[in-house]
């Protein structure tokens, strides 16, 4: 029996370019016809942010979908990791068959999950925001609750992923909660340049995408972006929180004084949006 291809996650992992390549790297793997196995090597963990979950959960199906098998190695003597694996629901659905055990994830703040279609996530959106820990007067409740829908949407309607729409989401020990929304559809930065005559570097895409007065659809409703991205990196900005978007090799981060884009050396396979929330029991806020 051919011997599974193993890849090291690094042991600590923060948002950042160099994560978001590994996870490239790790798309690559499966992606290719070069191994049959792929085993995730998380033993040697000791910090990842919580976004990444969903792209370590997830891409036991993006195996799936080429036809490879995806595994999840892990440590169960690991405390830290088993937290993390407990958080974000990905030991409810998964367990290491070495000691054939299985760790309980009713601690989970939304567990790891697959949608199949929009109707689907309603619930989770609302969830998301209970789960935020910040007080919301009921306009930009209403406001956030359809700019997270529209995430999900748009995650169905331009990423066209045949594997679903995923999300993940926890409080971690610094009481930020954290959410991510992936597909693993053609990207932002394909779908744009598919629209436009001529086609523009990743980061310009991205940028291009964002802009209000763009759309790839003549007018119908498109990615996060305009005012509806404005208001939730307003809020992010107003929280101290922060949004990361990676598609293809694009990379755009949205913090408290900042809203760069990059370019990646190593593509992820389709669309991520993530977003932090920190604890905040000291004001209300609300639309301006």
């Amino acid at each position: 029996m051919e011997s599974p291809y193993v890849f090291h996650l690094s042991p600590v992992m923060y948002q950042g370019k160099p994560s978001y390549e590994q996870f490239g790297l790790l798309h690559r793997a499966i992606i290719s016809g070069m191994y049959d196995k792929i085993e995730i090597d998380l033993s040697k963990y000791e910090y990842m942010h919580p976004s990444f979950a969903v792209l370590i959960a997830s891409s036991l199906y993006l195996g799936d979908k080429y036809g490879k098998e995806v595994v999840i190695r892990y440590d169960i003597g690991n405390f830290r990791l088993c937290q993390f694996l407990k958080q974000s629901g990905i030991s409810g659905r998964y367990y290491s068959s070495k000691d054939n055990s299985q760790l309980s994830s009713r601690n989970s703040t939304i567990p790891f999950n697959r949608f199949r279609r929009i109707e689907d996530t309603y619930t989770t959106v609302e969830k998301i925001l209970n789960c935020a820990p910040v007080r919301l007067n009921r306009a930009l409740r209403n406001q956030l609750v359809s700019k997270f829908t529209e995430i999900f949407s748009n995650s169905f309607e331009h990423g066209k992923s045949d594997i679903g729409v995923f999300c993940c989401g926890f409080i971690n020990r610094a009481n930020m909660f954290s959410f991510s929304v992936y597909d693993a559809g053609i990207g932002i930065c394909t779908n744009v340049n598919q629209y436009l005559p001529a086609p523009l570097s990743s980061e310009k895409a991205m940028e291009w995408a964002f802009d209000k007065t763009h759309s790839t659809l003549n007018g119908i409703v498109d990615y996060p972006r305009g005012a509806g991205l404005n208001l939730l990196e307003s809020f992010a900005r107003l929280n101290h929180g922060r949004i990361d978007v990676v598609s293809n090799d694009a990379y755009c981060k949205i913090g408290e004084n900042i809203r760069k884009f990059y370019k990646l050396k190593n593509p992820i396979v389709g669309t991520i949006f993530s977003m932090n929330i920190h604890a905040d029991n000291s004001h209300i806020y609300q639309m301006t």
